[in-house]
């Protein structure tokens, strides 16, 4: 839809040529745009899987389509990233809660930093005299 008055202006400025070079551009871009990197900037928002977003769009698009026309499929495309992140904390959380138990492993105790200048403690805290 941007695209349109840029693509006017250069059809009437520079000719017909340059009209279909920018439609061109145009094309090329937004669908790199809508099918490479919004799955990718979605995928790091929501923390899902790019693909996950891409087949999630496709598919709410489809049945918004099919169910209130062009304006349904627009809709359910906006709706279908919130929803299929919502439904992946719901089958991690089903998932996790029908899980057999597994024993806990507790975390390895962190050592002490060392810092500059200090020296080596003896087993009793004070510092070990050379």
């Amino acid at each position: 839809m941007l695209g349109i008055p840029t693509v006017l202006f250069a059809l009437i400025a520079a000719g017909p040529t340059a009209g279909i070079v920018t439609a061109a551009v145009f094309a090329v871009y937004t669908q790199i745009e809508n099918h490479v990197l919004n799955p990718v900037v979605m995928s790091k928002t929501v923390r899902i899987n790019p693909l996950l977003i891409f087949i999630a769009v496709l598919a709410g698009a489809s049945l918004g389509s099919l169910i209130g026309g062009i304006f349904g499929g627009f809709v359910a495309a906006l709706l279908a990233i919130p929803t299929a992140g919502a439904l992946q904390v719901l089958l991690k959380e089903v998932w996790q809660a029908t899980a057999p138990d597994q024993p806990q492993q507790s975390p390895a105790p962190a050592a002490e930093p060392a810092t500059r200048g200090s020296r080596p403690r003896n087993a009793s805290g004070s510092a070990a005299v050379s």
